[in-house]
């Protein structure tokens, strides 16, 4: 089962403000308090061994609303899973100034009563390939299992969220496609979804890029000596900024390898 190795945060406890309430005193909390976020670390069980040797230990982000943890018991916040994009994973949620950071966002909705408190739960899904598209796949590994098996359980059990309570999921691009999968594969966890620009219609979408990317392949003498000695070397040197300007090559290996893995050609 998951375990968390530790968490890093400052919480901030004080009374929760409800998005209808108009007492001076949630006015007052509305505008004085900001949300924060908690860093978890899961070492999972269902990601180990796999095909990729990518860890399986995961960080994990939270934002919790103002004053959540002023209450030892669940008092109906809504709780969403937010699935990052091809080549990002939870942390890319709250990077970034102003708006484009996802805490910084809710503070300002909840302190101007646009939006009620919400818990967010963005978990790390990438994968040596850029990603993981939130599916089990023989190629890459159980990432919808680690969405489904550890994931919601260990939030409900930290956050005090009964089991009967249903979340939202949402994302883009391949987080939006994610978001959609897994809402449809489990409705009895997910009672809404929010799928913005999401991948579909993988003709269009896909079938174009294979020739680029074998232009690629080919000038560094084969995918294999592609991925090992241009792509994961430059991964390792220059980390995850210099992997991802990669472009097509590696989403098409990356969609290669979750949806058609052939155990009888690996990488290795």
């Amino acid at each position: 089962s998951s375990s968390v190795a530790y968490m890093t945060t400052e919480k901030k406890d004080s009374p929760l403000p409800s998005a209808t309430n108009s007492s001076s005193s949630a006015n007052v909390a509305h505008h004085t308090l900001k949300g924060h976020v908690d860093i978890h670390e899961i070492d999972s069980e269902v990601l180990k061994g796999n095909a990729l040797g990518d860890p399986s230990r995961r960080k994990l982000h939270v934002y919790v609303p103002p004053g959540y943890h002023a209450f030892s018991s669940y008092d109906g916040c809504p709780v969403l899973l937010a699935l990052a994009g091809l080549f990002g994973d939870g942390s890319s949620f709250f990077s970034g100034d102003g708006d484009s950071n996802l805490a910084t966002r809710m503070d300002r909705l909840i302190q101007s009563f646009k939006c009620v408190p919400v818990i967010i739960v963005a978990p790390d899904c990438d994968t040596s390939v850029g990603g993981s598209q939130y599916i089990n796949s023989e190629g890459t590994g159980r990432y919808q299992d680690y969405l489904i098996q550890e994931i919601i359980p260990f939030v409900q059990r930290t956050y005090n969220i009964p089991e009967e309570r249903k979340w939202g999921v949402f994302g883009m691009s391949s987080g939006g496609y994610g978001a959609l999968m897994n809402a449809m594969a489990y409705p009895d966890i997910f009672s809404c979804v929010a799928d913005h620009s999401g991948d579909g219609l993988f003709d269009m979408c896909f079938k174009n890029i294979f020739e680029e990317a074998a232009q690629g392949y080919h000038h560094h003498g084969g995918v294999r000596n592609w991925f090992h000695e241009v792509y994961l070397k430059t991964a390792r040197e220059g980390g995850k900024e210099k992997r991802n300007a990669f472009g097509l090559p590696i989403v098409a290996l990356g969609m290669a390898r979750i949806y058609s893995p052939n155990k009888d050609a690996p990488l290795d």
